[in-house]
């Protein structure tokens, strides 16, 4: 997902199928988003600037009131029956934090892996008392 909108309506050389097979590149995008943070801490032994510069960019949305869209952490309500459980969704930002909700377009497959996901933070929650 780039936003709300699924990866392959913002990769024309997929849709055409000239270079590559949508399913290819979501596979790829995905691999290399789950292992990001273990690249940048091999390189450079840490990640704590990426944090600091999130922070930094959600802080800048809020003061100037921008109404821009950022991932942040939110509390799920009946979000593909996902509901009670912080989880990192596409918001509207603005001076009163996050004003709307922009949940993704999921289809059957990817709605069970954020169920999943779902479930196994609240596993790993519950293991510590919350």
């Amino acid at each position: 997902m780039i936003g709300i909108s699924p990866l392959t309506e913002y990769n024309p050389l997929c849709l055409d199928k000239k270079v590559c097979s949508p399913q290819e590149e979501y596979d790829r995008v995905f691999e290399e988003v789950r292992t990001a943070a273990y690249q940048i801490i091999e390189r450079k032994g840490e990640t704590s600037y990426g944090i600091g510069l999130a922070m930094a960019r959600i802080t800048q949305a809020i003061v100037d009131d921008e109404n821009t869209v950022l991932p942040v952490s939110i509390l799920a309500q009946d979000l593909y029956g996902v509901r009670d459980v912080y989880l990192s969704l596409p918001s509207v930002i603005n001076k009163q934090g996050v004003r709307e909700i922009m949940p993704p377009n999921l289809n059957q497959e990817e709605q069970k892996s954020f169920q999943a996901s779902a479930a196994k933070l609240r596993e790993v929650l519950e293991k510590f008392g919350f």
